[in-house]
């Protein structure tokens, strides 16, 4: 059933116009670094063929951060890849996630002048709809919280929960660490399986019609949403 799960997951992520890639799971030291959001120590492989390839990775966002820069030194200038793999925190544990790098726009039509450019807002839109596809969206929450990658702006980046619990991190990479707007989701399918869809339950709707009020607060600059929220 895992595989099933993760197969057609691939499928319904190829449908929203990504493209799949297939990289190395040993990394190097510098990449093993990197995205290391648990700060768990780093599995050396004994005796390594090269540098490159020297580390056990635990994030999946380093290679495609590769993959980015292969395509981006080739004129490519808009990349929407994904991938889907095992990451190892220790050597008796490994965890299957989904990691997804976004550049540029998702939709380009010349004809009609159509273009959507890849923002924090269409990248959410995408975890959004991963969520409504597996049938967890009623349980899903984005907060900023200290389990936030420091290679990601702090600003323009959150944690994702579901059922309260840490499933992954979507937001853009800091601009100390690149310039260009490259924007990156990673979640744990392994976590995301044990959440199981609860059946559709059918609520009668309402016979009164509702009233709608707009209401304007002034806060301080220093308030967080989630704050205005709960």
């Amino acid at each position: 059933p895992f595989v099933k799960y993760r197969k057609n997951l691939s499928k319904y992520l190829r449908s929203l116009g990504l493209d799949e890639t297939r990289t190395h799971t040993l990394i190097s030291k510098n990449e093993a670094t990197l995205f290391n959001y648990h700060h768990e120590d780093l599995i050396k492989v004994k005796r390594p063929l090269t540098t490159q390839k020297e580390y056990l990775r635990q994030s999946i966002i380093p290679s495609l951060l590769n993959v980015y820069e292969y395509n981006k030194s080739r004129d490519v200038e808009n990349i929407t890849i994904y991938e889907i793999s095992y990451t190892y925190s220790n050597l008796d544990k490994e965890e299957l996630k989904l990691g997804i790098l976004l550049k540029g726009s998702i939709l380009n039509n010349p004809w009609n002048h159509t273009k959507t450019n890849i923002d924090f807002y269409l990248a959410k839109g995408i975890v959004s709809s991963i969520m409504k596809y597996l049938g967890l969206t009623r349980r899903v929450k984005y907060e900023v919280t200290e389990a936030i990658p420091k290679e990601l702006h702090p600003y323009v980046s959150c944690e994702v929960k579901v059922d309260k619990e840490g499933v992954g991190y979507l937001g853009k990479i800091h601009p100390n660490f690149t310039k260009d707007d490259i924007y990156v989701i990673e979640l744990s399918l392994s976590k995301l399986y044990q959440k199981k869809s609860r059946p559709i339950k059918y609520v009668e709707p309402n016979k009164y019609p509702c009233i709608k009020k707009d209401m304007a607060f002034i806060i301080e600059e220093d308030i967080k949403s989630e704050n205005i929220i709960d």
